[in-house]
């Protein structure tokens, strides 16, 4: 039985299982609950020890491309995105944000000291006290600004709608903590001894 027919003005062979990838750069596509009947293992490139499996498909499973339809599928998969998009932008834009008020030095110093800040999930490193700090630990502890996360993805398509929830969610910070507003090296010995005093 000849098992080779034409693909693109060559010969394969229709009995050789393949990859997802090359069966889609010969044209082909798999149905969306297609499972793989091999796999085999392969060297990441650039790393002589790592390996990864690659799952493998038969002729059988896979149906031509139709081009026309993927075009559309594309394009209204990008619509979806400018959608998604606006929408994580408008939530960024109108949440209601809340603050703690009315904590003094005495009260921020000790929390931001436990928490290094509010960067107690990644590594924060040496702890420093200033401003900057007392910012950061008053927005991770003393707002909703973390359970806001769960309104965007924290993608690149989410940079925009980040970018709003933070900028507001600083300002609101900056309004209620006025005292912390500023970073201390561009402030005089008389303003900085005027906003210290401000507990």
């Amino acid at each position: 039985m000849d098992t080779a027919i034409q693909q693109q003005g060559a010969e394969f062979d229709i009995e050789k299982k393949r990859g997802k990838t090359e069966w889609q750069k010969m044209g082909y596509r798999l149905p969306t609950k297609a499972k793989p009947t091999g796999s085999e293992e392969y060297r990441v490139p650039k790393y002589s020890t790592v390996y990864r499996t690659r799952y493998l498909y038969s002729f059988a499973q896979v149906v031509p491309i139709d081009h026309e339809q993927a075009a559309r599928r594309s394009e209204a998969a990008a619509k979806g995105v400018e959608t998604r998009i606006a929408n994580m932008e408008e939530a960024a834009r109108t949440c209601e944000l809340w603050i703690q008020e009315g904590l003094s030095d005495d009260d921020v110093y000790p929390l931001a000291q436990a928490t290094h800040g509010g960067n107690y999930r990644g590594k924060p490193g040496e702890f420093n006290w200033c401003f900057r700090t007392a910012r950061n630990c008053i927005r991770h502890n003393l707002t909703n600004y973390e359970h806001l996360w769960g309104l965007i993805n924290r993608g690149d398509t989410a940079q925009n709608a980040y970018d709003i929830l933070r900028h507001r969610v600083d300002a609101l910070v900056n309004a209620t903590y006025p005292r912390y507003a500023i970073d201390e090296e561009y402030l005089t010995r008389e303003e900085l001894d005027a906003l210290c005093s401000q507990k």
